[in-house]
């Protein structure tokens, strides 16, 4: 049956060391996980025959065991040229498991530089998502600024309304004020002029309290137009900032989609960009 072991585990199956058995792992293409310990795992498969370079008693690590060589009786063999086969079968394997490790090191830098392009796609998409949301903030804080001004003019045009008003009740005011001195001249005709003067007293007491009321309600108008102008200032303030936000966005948003074309440029230049 298959089962995951590390490679340490694998080659004490085997009869060879860790880094003897990811080389041989590799070549044979099994497949490899991260463990929940940090270690690589290698899935060894059930009809797994890998067997151990065997050394002779007394060879040097390193050294690939020779086969003998079957003598010919007209051209015998001698132990120097064993010695030196032996050498160069050594000297080829040492190669191969140094190109096999020059390979792993290119595999993982690529990896390491597709998931550096990964992060910062990412970035980019993120970045493009606060652009959007910045643009709606912006666009809401126009609203709302326009909205604002528009209930300020409003408020202003009401001003000028009651400002006329009151310039009228003052008018009539002074007016009635004027009957009165002329009720106070007429006080021959005492019966007549106490009743229109009564009655001029009444109109005058009645446009006193319209005065009193338009003043207080300009009072109010003012401080409407005060508050109506602060709350556009804010709303103007909070359309600045979201713009500021927006701007740092796209800042953001550049150097991310810099970033991803350094790396793509980098597996380019590795020849890495068909992978």
């Amino acid at each position: 049956m298959t089962e995951w072991l590390t490679y340490a585990q694998a080659g004490q199956r085997f009869g060879m060391s860790a880094e003897a058995l990811r080389l041989r792992a590799r070549r044979l293409g099994w497949r490899t996980q991260p463990g929940n310990d940090g270690r690589t795992l290698v899935l060894v498969p059930e009809d797994a025959a890998v067997q151990p370079r065997h050394r002779p008693p007394g060879q040097p690590n390193g050294q690939s065991a020779v086969q003998p060589l079957v003598q010919s009786p007209v051209q015998p063999v001698g132990r120097a040229e064993l010695a030196r086969l032996a050498g160069l079968l050594a000297a080829a394997d040492e190669r191969a498991d140094r190109a096999e490790k020059r390979a792993d090191a290119a595999d993982m830098d690529r990896r390491a530089a597709e998931s550096r392009a990964d992060a910062a796609t990412a970035r980019a998409d993120r970045a493009e998502a606060a652009i959007a949301v910045e643009r709606s903030r912006v666009d809401s804080a126009e609203q709302s600024r326009e909205g604002e001004r528009a209930r300020a003019d409003a408020l202003r045009d009401r001003l000028n309304v009651m400002q006329a008003q009151l310039a009228d009740a003052h008018a009539a005011l002074q007016r009635a004020e004027t009957a009165d001195a002329r009720i106070e001249r007429a006080e021959q005709d005492k019966e007549r002029a106490e009743a229109g003067r009564d009655a001029e007293r009444v109109r005058a007491d009645a446009l006193r309290d319209r005065v009193d009321d338009l003043g207080a309600k300009l009072g109010d108008a003012q401080a409407k137009l005060a508050a109506a102008q602060d709350a556009a200032e804010r709303a103007g303030t909070q359309a600045e900032a979201a713009q500021h936000s927006e701007r740092e966005a796209r800042r953001a948003l550049e150097a991310a989609r810099a970033g991803g074309r350094w790396a793509r440029l980098r597996r380019a230049w590795r020849g890495e960009g068909a992978a």
